[in-house]
């Protein structure tokens, strides 16, 4: 497995355990996500250990965002290196720090719960 899962209540935090992003990560974070939004838990995608990621990655966690999104959950990535940040959508929630992608998916949890009441 290449990555490392800390589960809390109502997300999970994902962290990729190498150094190059590659499309074969993308692909099992995307099987590990698909469980997640089935189950109505959001994402926190940790990248402190990622220092580069190829195009075919970065394509499919746009895609990835549009799924949780779709699905009423929220995704957000944190931790992204500065060469790896340019290369990402603006749409994406990122994040400078851990605890700030945790109130953003806090925060958009409560305003789902607010608006559905």
């Amino acid at each position: 497995m290449f990555y490392k899962i800390d589960t809390k209540e109502n997300f999970d935090i994902i962290t990729p355990q190498m150094s190059q992003f590659n499309y074969n990560m993308a692909e099992e974070l995307i099987t590990l996500c698909a469980q997640l939004q089935i189950n109505d838990k959001s994402a926190i995608i940790d990248f402190t250990m990622v220092e580069g990621i190829d195009e075919k990655s970065i394509k499919a966690l746009e895609h990835l965002h549009e799924q949780f999104y779709s699905n009423n959950v929220s995704l957000a990535f944190c931790h992204l290196t500065s060469k790896i940040k340019p290369l990402l959508s603006a749409d994406l929630n990122i994040t400078p720090s851990l605890i700030e992608a945790i109130d953003l998916i806090s925060m958009e949890g409560l305003e789902r719960e607010l608006m559905g009441e």
